[in-house]
């Protein structure tokens, strides 16, 4: 079964936290982060990825799941993101 990569969020941690990065690589075949550049000096900006490859319901409760995981394990906070339509 090829792997199907989806952003499902971005959040925000701590800078000083690892935990995005962590939880991720405990279950490389479910998840993937990517830290992106951030101006800001007291918070980390992470790209959420999960594999839908088992179908859309099972996608979307390893979203959750990894929601859930980082707000609690991590402090995690998703970051809503406005696209201009200028």
């Amino acid at each position: 079964m090829n792997p199907e990569w989806r952003i499902v969020a971005v959040v925000s941690t701590p800078v000083l936290s690892n935990s995005v990065r962590d939880v991720c690589d405990a279950e490389p075949s479910y998840y993937r982060s990517r830290k992106l550049p951030s101006r800001c000096e007291s918070l980390s900006h992470w790209e959420l990825m999960v594999n839908y490859a088992q179908g859309e319901l099972s996608g979307a409760a390893s979203a959750g799941i990894l929601l859930r995981i980082l707000r609690t394990m991590a402090a995690a906070r998703v970051v809503d993101l406005e696209v201009s339509c200028d």
